[in-house]
């Protein structure tokens, strides 16, 4: 199945990227993550090992590669490595706007490994993936510093 939602988020792109790769918070904001734990960091290269909670325990392990664009322009995408889903792939694209905030693009593949019902994975594509996104946004702006938030050390 595959989902693309775009969000505004009044931050900028450094600063929503800093919760992207901040894999061990997840459990901290996303309410389906039970655990995220680094197995390994090259530069801007992480393999991630994640426990979600969905319809049961979902354990899978993701490369996660960030690059840098031109203009503020940023990416973090992800491709499968082991676990429950015969494939998990996609990316975050985040664009500065003019009013500093960014314009993030989610793009997500992903297909299980076991039987789950059409209508159960619709459901998880929409509600859930709809819930995550604005957590992540929530995050982002209440966590910044100077743009709404107190910062992290204060979150």
């Amino acid at each position: 199945m595959r989902a693309v939602r775009e969000l505004s988020v009044q931050v900028p792109p450094t600063a929503f990227m800093a919760v992207l790769t901040d894999f061990v918070s997840y459990p901290d904001f996303l309410p389906d993550m039970e655990g995220a734990r680094v197995l390994s960091e090259q530069g801007d290269a992480w393999e991630v090992s994640f426990s979600l909670r969905l319809i049961r325990q979902l354990d899978y392990t993701l490369r996660l590669v960030r690059t840098v664009g031109d203009e503020g322009h940023q990416r973090l995408e992800w491709t499968m490595v082991q676990g429950v889903f015969r494939e998990n792939r996609g990316s975050w694209t985040l664009a500065p706007t003019a009013t500093g905030g960014t314009l993030a693009l989610y793009e997500l593949d992903v297909a299980v490994g076991m039987y789950v019902p059409r209508s159960i994975l619709n459901s998880l594509l929409t509600t859930k993936l709809t819930a995550t996104l604005d957590a992540f946004k929530l995050r982002a702006e209440t966590t910044s510093p100077g743009f709404g938030g107190s910062g992290p050390a204060d979150g």
